[in-house]
């Protein structure tokens, strides 16, 4: 038994220790094809690292990745590229089991009874209504809409994230010069913006289904049921 290999004939035990192949009262021999295997396994690098300067470096180094990791996870948190869940919706701000509707899709976020929806470290409310034709315009369906930024960055929001669908499964997009129209921009941490969201009118009675994507590249949206006659 050797430290170190002492010829071509000795071998590399689990021990790190090397032993002649024909060595008598020592561990039991390997097939010499075995013996070379052995040789080349990624076990034999473990014996040649020394437990002073170069094992501090190696735990250095894993502690080093394993900080960035959690410190670039936490730095994008807020933004719906950085992490799926952390875009999507929050349970708590979700109906829990809601009723079917046409389109449905297993990442919405069903309005709760106070008609509002927690996604994207976002709170929004929508109150709809069905107004009809005046002076100056067509019938509509708008929402009285307020959006509360939880995030520690701005944001941003724009009437064109909303839509609208018929019951007979037509969807409208907002009218953005309706008259108190939410409008777009940038919302900063812990701002708040409301207006309306309008849409023209198809006449139908029966559910619509009101949806907000604040972002086009993750599928979860805010959804509300309207029923209107």
């Amino acid at each position: 038994m050797s430290d170190t290999t002492q010829g071509p004939d000795w071998w590399l035990a689990s021990d790190c220790k090397w032993y002649p192949l024909l060595s008598a009262g020592e561990p039991p021999r390997l097939p010499p094809s075995e013996v070379l295997a052995v040789q080349k396994s990624v076990r034999r690098w473990g014996c040649f690292v020394p437990m002073g300067i170069a094992g501090i470096a190696i735990v250095g180094v894993i502690i080093f990745i394993i900080v960035a990791i959690v410190s670039v996870q936490t730095s994008f948190k807020d933004f719906p590229f950085g992490s799926q869940t952390s875009w999507n919706r929050n349970p708590a701000g979700c109906t829990n089991l809601p009723p079917t509707y046409p389109n449905e899709q297993v990442t919405d976020c069903v309005a709760l009874p106070d008609n509002t929806v927690s996604i994207g470290h976002t709170t929004v409310t929508a109150t709809w209504s069905r107004s009809p034709a005046g002076a100056l315009g067509s019938a509509s369906i708008c929402a009285a809409v307020k959006i509360v930024n939880h995030r520690s960055s701005t944001i941003n929001y724009n009437a064109v994230l909303w839509s609208l669908q018929s019951p007979n499964g037509a969807v409208v997009r907002a009218n953005v010069g309706a008259t108190g129209d939410l409008g777009s921009g940038d919302l900063v941490a812990g701002g708040t913006a409301d207006g309306n969201v309008c849409f023209d009118d198809l006449g139908q009675t029966g559910t619509y289904v009101g949806s907000y994507m604040p972002d086009v590249l993750n599928p979860t949206r805010g959804v509300w049921l309207v029923p209107l006659s």
